[in-house]
């Protein structure tokens, strides 16, 4: 593209796509092998100059081909901006945030017959000292990327800052000196990066030599196995319609997960049957619930995996088992009620529900498998229950 002048081939072709209404958007040079040698090879060209258009070249990721864009305003309605947020450790202090946990209120006395209400108190106010002393920030999407390579290290993240600075400038002024500059960074930037990494798989080796799991993902992540990709967009047909805005996407599935269990029902048909023909030699003696007892509770505090995700109301495994010491005996009065009242708490009963794909057409509903996030306390009960019925149903073997 800059031979225009000087060879007649560039020149025929330039011509040609001005004589049919083609102009390209890409005027800077997309290849600088050094400060004399600058190239246009790449570019990206269109038929129209009457929309909003903006082009370039990308300079944050330093290759030998610079990356072009095209940013064509009016043809697609603008997406919102995608925020990632996440809990900020900086100034957490797990004494302090031991000792609220602590002060949480649990007064049966006052309500002794409603384990709603008093397990809706205890629960809004150990979410605000999560929030207090680990508040939600969002993220760029440079410090997401990061966070998928933790082995680039702050040093090394601000040293790429470095880099692409002095990268730009570079661009800017076609200096010797700046070049030289760059690629100084950027050969320490690739040694460092290398080093570092190799440092990570040996701890991470180091740490997971017994659980198989982990060493087959580590092994997995270093020989680029790609996983499967995500995609927080998803765009669904039904009746005709295509359903593209994310809150009425998800109108659609809830209604889809929440009829299955109607039409399988519908399915089966009617029958006189009733359940006390399939039961024989019923125990006359009903189930004994004994009480929950701190130490069980405190157990299964202990035993939760902190690396899981958090649930619905934002609250991760990871502060539970930080504060199981100070949780277990209020958890433990809660649990005994919900038992004594025969009513599991109403705030236990939602779930988060993520749609994942498993094959065929991407907008069909019935080729997503839903997954449910469900409230860490909730499971908790659900285990206490779980060992009760259990022991149960042992005793009539």
């Amino acid at each position: 593209m800059f031979k225009t002048d000087t060879n007649p081939i560039v020149k025929t072709f330039i011509e040609t796509m001005y004589s049919h209404m083609i102009q390209p958007c890409i005027l800077e040079p997309t290849r600088n092998v050094n400060t004399q040698n600058h190239s246009l090879i790449d570019n990206i060209f269109i038929n129209t100059i009457e929309k909003d258009i903006k082009s370039g070249n990308l300079t944050s990721k330093v290759s030998d081909h610079l990356p072009n864009f095209i940013i064509v305003s009016d043809l697609l309605d603008k997406l919102p901006k995608t925020k990632q947020k996440i809990r900020n450790f900086k100034n957490f202090k797990l004494d302090s945030f031991n000792e609220d946990v602590s002060n949480i209120p649990i007064n049966l006395d006052t309500n002794p017959n409603n384990v709603d209400s008093l397990f809706s108190d205890f629960h809004d106010n150990f979410v605000r000292n999560i929030d207090k002393h680990a508040p939600l920030t969002t993220i760029t999407l440079q410090e997401m990327k990061w966070k998928q390579v933790p082995w680039v290290n702050k040093g090394i993240q601000n040293l790429i800052k470095i880099r692409d600075t002095i990268h730009r400038k570079y661009l800017r002024q076609k200096s010797t000196f700046w070049f030289n500059r760059f690629k100084y960074y950027r050969n320490m930037i690739k040694k460092l990066i290398f080093s570092s990494k190799k440092n990570y798989y040996k701890n991470y080796f180091e740490k997971h030599k017994s659980n198989s799991k982990k060493i087959w993902t580590g092994i997995g992540e270093i020989v680029f196995k790609k996983s499967k990709t995500k995609s927080n967009e998803i765009y669904i047909t039904q009746n005709g319609n295509t359903y593209t805005d994310p809150l009425q996407v998800s109108d659609r599935f809830n209604k889809f997960y929440t009829s299955i269990a109607n039409k399988l029902v519908e399915k089966l048909g009617n029958t006189n049957n009733k359940y006390q023909d399939y039961l024989k030699n019923p125990n006359k003696h009903s189930i004994f619930l004994k009480e929950v007892d701190p130490g069980e509770v405190l157990d299964l505090l202990r035993k939760l995996d902190p690396t899981k995700s958090a649930d619905i109301y934002g609250i991760s495994p990871k502060f539970i088992k930080l504060s199981a010491l100070e949780l277990h005996l209020k958890l433990t009065q809660l649990f005994n009620l919900s038992f004594k009242l025969g009513k599991f708490p109403n705030l236990l009963k939602l779930a988060k529900i993520i749609p994942i794909f498993k094959a065929g057409s991407k907008m069909e509903m019935g080729n997503y498998r839903p997954i449910s996030l469900l409230p860490i306390f909730g499971k908790i009960l659900e285990k206490l229950m779980h060992s009760r019925l259990y022991s149960r149903l042992y005793s009539f073997v």
